[in-house]
């Protein structure tokens, strides 16, 4: 048998496992983790910000490209009947609307026994709207405060997470009338589909 150095076999063996580990790296020559590019990425799925590239997308496209885009606007009311112009008046688009939601809203008692009163907005489809009895829709019904009670704002805050959205429509002009004629404001979310 011949003389084999044992250092040499054992270099032999070492680039032998170095070469299998390289064949066995599909993308072992791949420098770039960009998502544009069609492969299997290198760093097991993992974006540079250590998310994954499914992941990565889903926010990438919900902040720079959201769908909906929401807007607020705070409607004052001095007599029982108003009307607002979405474009005039505020300087919002109107077209594609999909959503209205009451965000809060402080109105002054008439000094009677007056504890709400109904808002309606006859432009908003029903499914908007909540109907009350004797099928009636309203817009929302407002909570009012005493007249000698200190400046009171009611937070709509069990509403904050229903969203009532409808198909896109537009909306130029708001009627608001009111159940029962008291001073005060109301604060409203406006939702907008975004165009693709």
């Amino acid at each position: 048998m011949p003389y084999q150095d044992n250092n040499e076999s054992e270099s032999e063996s070492e680039s032998e496992s170095d070469s299998e580990y390289e064949s066995d790296d599909e993308n072992g020559h791949l420098l770039t983790s960009n998502i544009g590019v069609i492969y299997t990425p290198t760093n097991h799925g993992k974006t540079l910000f250590g998310t994954d590239n499914k992941e990565y997308e889903k926010k990438r496209n919900r902040l720079f490209t959201p769908e909906i885009t929401k807007r607020i606007i705070t409607v004052d009311f001095t007599d029982i009947s108003k009307i607002a112009h979405i474009e005039q008046d505020f300087g919002l688009p109107s077209k594609n609307i999909i959503g209205f939601k009451i965000l809060k809203s402080s109105f002054v008692g008439d000094g009677g026994t007056t504890k709400y009163i109904n808002l309606t907005l006859k432009e908003l489809p029903g499914i908007a709207c909540d109907t009350i009895f004797g099928n009636i829709s309203i817009f929302a019904r407002i909570p009012v405060r005493k007249e000698n009670d200190i400046q009171y704002t009611h937070q709509f805050l069990e509403l904050a997470m229903i969203d009532r959205y409808f198909y896109p429509i537009t909306i130029d002009t708001m009627t608001f009338n009111l159940s029962v004629n008291l001073s005060g404001y109301i604060t409203i979310e406006i939702s907008y589909l975004n165009e693709l």
